[in-house]
């Protein structure tokens, strides 16, 4: 397991952080998600091997907003 925290563009109310939150746990081996719309940060957590940091920004896309990974 390993934990992914990205930076999140675009985010303009507490809405927007829960429609990137129900993608990212749509993911299959992604789980512990939070993200913050007031501080625009967020972390996942990569249960399967096959993930990477990659997927995370892609779910992140995928509701419309960028993400850059932090760490």
């Amino acid at each position: 397991m390993k934990t992914i925290k990205f930076k999140v563009s675009g985010m303009h109310c507490q809405s927007c952080a829960q429609l990137i939150n129900m993608e990212l746990a749509e993911v299959d081996g992604i789980t512990g998600v939070m993200v913050n719309q007031k501080s625009g940060m967020g972390s996942a957590t990569l249960t399967c091997d096959d993930l990477t940091a990659n997927d995370v920004v892609a779910a992140v896309e995928r509701a419309g907003y960028t993400a850059t990974i932090i760490s």
